[in-house]
């Protein structure tokens, strides 16, 4: 189930996707194979050479669609909208049931802003709580649960969103730093020789994750979470920030130098880590909290649930075309701003509008400790949209896959 929001600057990128998959899936589709694939995609005039409209689709081999039978023409729709994604979703369910379900979002990301922004509409995004709730809808709460859920977006490997959508899933596949992606890597695990019809949520997540790995070469990290496992992770979470919170007043200036020495990520796409990039890894932060003699039995804690909980992580080493060193990142990033005046949805964070995991945890009380309880702006889209980069592509091992395309990155 591909939820592909093209209306925006992605969206000429998104055309050769499904070329691809018609061209290279082989007998894995069609009426004899044992994968259907249904795509919601919408373009943007601007940037698709005039086409604004929506097309839903049910991937045929070599593209041979017969419009009303696996192709629809669905007008102008609204990506940003939750019921969009849950009318998508329950349709693909309905009319195409199947053993196992996958489920990609596929569009610019921003952690806990969200993702998928319809710039047709307002400049609209998939909010992080509008998720949560589509998900409901979509497993029946929880009862029939997406097996693999992709966020196919920069920025969302984050522990509230891992947390978030637990309830709905078995698998989450995301990235906790800017991400890239080119031919060889998305849609191209569909290929992968391992991926058969015997093939479970966990190993195909795996499968995913491989093909990412070998593909991407440029810094970026990459994660696969398993859901089960993110209660306990909560759980650690949640004593390890009460007894961070307790020692505030003792440790301010530790907990501050902690701040400014924990692994970030790069947020605003400007190939820097800084103390202006709000996401910073939560395993290196209990660590360093640890060094610094706060909250240590807590902090092993939280780091031996978030080490259970990661199924897979890795890191892309820094390149001499993007210098950035995401050598601590272990898997989870969270909300750690410098300042509660930054420009993102602070105050709508600590309030516990954006998460559960906020609403009934004691980070953000940690977070309004240390910074205060105001914000310059409430809900922002600035962290998320960032520009596309051509990189180089190598080759992959040959797993069996039915083609190989190698064509530029591009960064979402």
């Amino acid at each position: 189930i591909l939820y592909i929001d093209g209306d925006n600057d992605l969206c000429n990128a998104y055309p050769r996707l499904l070329t691809r998959m018609e061209q290279e899936l082989g007998d894995k589709i069609g009426p004899n194979g044992f994968l259907n694939i249904t795509v919601l995609i919408d373009h943007h005039p601007g940037y698709c050479q005039g086409i604004g409209n929506a097309m839903r689709y049910l991937i045929q081999p070599n593209g041979a669609y017969t419009d009303g039978v696996n192709r629809w023409d669905m007008g102008e729709i609204h990506m940003g909208d939750p019921q969009t994604l849950v009318d998508f979703a329950q349709w693909s369910m309905t009319n195409y049931p199947a053993d196992h379900y996958y489920l990609a979002i596929d569009d610019h990301g921003g952690g806990i802003t969200g993702l998928a922004w319809d710039e047709t509409n307002g400049d609209d995004p998939l909010t992080t709580s509008e998720l949560h709730a589509a998900l409901q809808t979509i497993t029946n709460n929880g009862q029939q649960k997406i097996d693999v859920l992709a966020y196919e977006a920069c920025l969302m490997g984050m522990v509230e969103n891992a947390y978030d959508v637990s309830p709905f899933t078995d698998y989450v596949f995301a990235f906790p730093t800017i991400s890239w992606t080119n031919n060889a890597s998305y849609p191209s695990y569909f290929g992968d020789g391992r991926f058969n019809a015997a093939t479970d949520g966990r190993s195909f997540g795996e499968i995913i994750f491989d093909v990412y790995y070998e593909s991407v070469t440029l810094p970026y990290a990459v994660s696969l979470v398993e859901s089960a496992k993110m209660d306990a992770v909560q759980s650690a979470l949640n004593s390890w920030a009460s007894a961070v919170h307790a020692q505030l007043g003792s440790a301010q200036d530790k907990i501050s130098d902690v701040r400014n020495n924990v692994q970030k990520v790069d947020v605003n796409g400007n190939d820097q880590v800084n103390n202006d990039d709000p996401y910073v890894d939560l395993w290196d932060a209990a660590d360093k909290m640890a060094a610094q003699g706060i909250a240590a039995t807590e902090g092993n804690a939280l780091k031996a649930a978030i080490d259970a909980a990661l199924v897979r992580s890795a890191f892309r080493p820094a390149h001499p075309q993007v210098n950035v060193d995401y050598s601590n990142v272990h898997g989870l990033t969270i909300f750690w701003p410098q300042s509660s005046q930054a420009p993102y949805p602070y105050a709508d964070y600590v309030n516990g509008s954006l998460y559960g995991a906020t609403a009934a945890g004691t980070w953000d009380d940690f977070l309004q400790a240390l910074l205060g309880n105001s914000a310059r702006r409430s809900m922002s889209a600035t962290i998320g949209p960032v520009d596309r980069r051509v990189a180089p592509d190598i080759e992959l091992p040959d797993r069996g896959s039915t083609g190989a395309i190698f064509l530029p990155l591009i960064r979402k």
